[in-house]
């Protein structure tokens, strides 16, 4: 636990001020929920549920560590649930016509960091807003997956591809040893490399990093195509899990990877923020999902739950920054 301690003299002696961290709290929040649904909730401490819950955490996990240096160097992405959907139906339609299933995956994921790629030109060396730009791609892909679905999933019946994601090694399904492997990556990069230094100056302040002699915007570029990487991947697993490639895949991801990232102390202006902290967002937004699944609630009022959870983390943060700058 990180502690800091700021003393102020006074006539009455000196006072303490305790910072707990921010990932402190959150593992206390996961905890919390992991205790009340495994009470309340019927079925939720099972092998069976917990290996479900983690085999789905794979998807949005994968997802919000690609989104954190980006959005650490002030980068932002919100066309990944549609892009996910196109890539799975890709990947559908390739096998489907004689393509063996690996190549399939690897066809994807050169798709998906391709457009991570175009992603990121538009945004930064035509100076488009990241949010407008990215909404247009989200529409453009979504249109995309339609056309070339006529709104029907096409299934993926390969023994290769369902072994890959539902069996398990050492008891753990084989997608989450994935997503550790992810995880360890990125945080060595974050923490141990200067590129993951670069990033965090990046997102403290661009101009001052460019004054420096770092091309901000070339990086940014770059991070969005290890994004696009990133979403194949989560492409590819999510169509395991449904054995189809479907053009609503990716519809309903925004939101939980989105959270998660914010919820794990990532601001929308950038410069802080951990892995660690993103890997608990993931995992108390993965719980709440399971554990209202589990407790009956019905899909689309978790929905309306998750939008509501998005807007208290965001106004949390505002709030939580204007008194930094105050203070």
């Amino acid at each position: 636990m990180e502690i800091i301690k700021n003393s102020n003299v006074n006539n009455s002696g000196r006072n303490k001020k305790i910072h707990i961290n921010n990932n402190i709290i959150l593992l206390i929040i996961f905890v919390v929920l992991f205790i009340l649904f495994s009470v309340f909730s019927k079925g939720f401490l099972t092998y069976y549920n917990i290996t479900t819950m983690f085999r789905n955490l794979v998807t949005t996990g994968i997802l919000a560590i690609g989104l954190t240096p980006l959005m650490i160097s002030r980068g932002i992405d919100i066309s990944f649930g549609s892009t996910i959907s196109l890539a799975g139906v890709v990947m559908a339609l390739l096998y489907s016509n004689g393509v063996n299933i690996f190549l399939s995956m690897l066809v994807v994921l050169l798709i998906t960091a391709f457009i991570g790629l175009i992603n990121g030109i538009l945004i930064e060396s035509f100076n488009l807003n990241a949010l407008i730009a990215t909404l247009g791609t989200m529409s453009i892909f979504q249109a995309l997956s339609l056309v070339f679905t006529g709104g029907y999933p096409i299934g993926i019946m390969s023994d290769s591809f369902y072994d890959l994601s539902f069996n398990s090694f050492l008891k753990l399904p084989i997608p989450v040893w994935f997503f550790i492997i992810i995880l360890i990556l990125y945080y060595f990069i974050l923490n141990y490399t200067a590129a993951g230094r670069t990033i965090y100056i990046i997102g403290a302040n661009p101009l001052a990093a460019y004054s420096c002699g770092i091309n901000f915007k070339k990086i940014r570029i770059i991070l969005y195509m290890f994004f696009g990487l990133m979403v194949g991947f989560a492409a590819i697993f999510t169509a395991g899990f449904s054995g189809s490639g479907s053009p609503y895949s990716g519809t309903y991801m925004l939101l939980p990877a989105l959270s998660a990232v914010l919820l794990g102390g990532i601001g929308l202006q950038g410069g802080s923020g951990t892995i660690w902290g993103t890997v608990l967002g993931v995992m108390i937004t993965s719980v709440i999902m399971n554990g209202l699944l589990n407790a009956g609630v019905v899909p689309s009022l978790i929905q309306v739950l998750q939008g509501i959870l998005l807007i208290v983390i965001v106004a949390t943060y505002e709030v939580r920054s204007k008194k930094k700058v105050a203070y």
